[in-house]
């Protein structure tokens, strides 16, 4: 039961992670040290595992997850300025729309994310997976439209 309250975070985070990896370059090394318990039964235990940041209680590992998926879309949420070479060709406006529909969805993911760390602080449970789902499908909508630009 575990996995499947983890299962959206992890795909919305896995999806941003894949894409600040394919924006950022990445110049340290890793040294791999297993994966936490709670992560065996992610499709993805190395993301995983770095998410949860050594939690030893489901709810530690929800919420370092959920931090971790936070600084990842803030961080990567600064990189849509780098999509204006993919939309050059584009009309002026149909350019600022989609840069601006970017930001606009980031932004969501961010607050999205800030919402559900807060009920899971509240211990309502319910409202912090609503917000990761949406977080979730916003991310997925995003990975493939840029996808499709590039």
């Amino acid at each position: 039961m575990g996995a499947n309250k983890l299962k959206y975070l992890f795909l919305a985070t896995a999806t941003l992670i894949l894409l600040g990896s394919a924006l950022t370059p990445q110049a340290e090394a890793r040294i791999f040290i297993g994966f936490n318990p709670f992560c065996r039964t992610a499709t993805y235990r190395r993301i995983c595992t770095q998410m949860v940041n050594g939690a030893s209680s489901f709810t530690d590992a929800s919420a370092n997850a959920m931090i971790s998926a936070h600084e990842l879309a803030t961080r990567v949420r600064g990189l849509v300025p780098l999509l204006k070479p993919a939309v050059a060709h584009l009309e002026p406006k149909t350019q600022e729309s989609i840069i601006a529909t970017c930001t606009e969805d980031f932004d969501g993911i961010v607050d999205d994310l800030e919402v559900s760390l807060q009920a899971m602080k509240a211990g309502d449970i319910g409202t912090a997976r609503s917000h990761l789902s949406l977080s979730q499908r916003l991310a997925s909508f995003i990975f493939v439209n840029i996808v499709y630009l590039i």
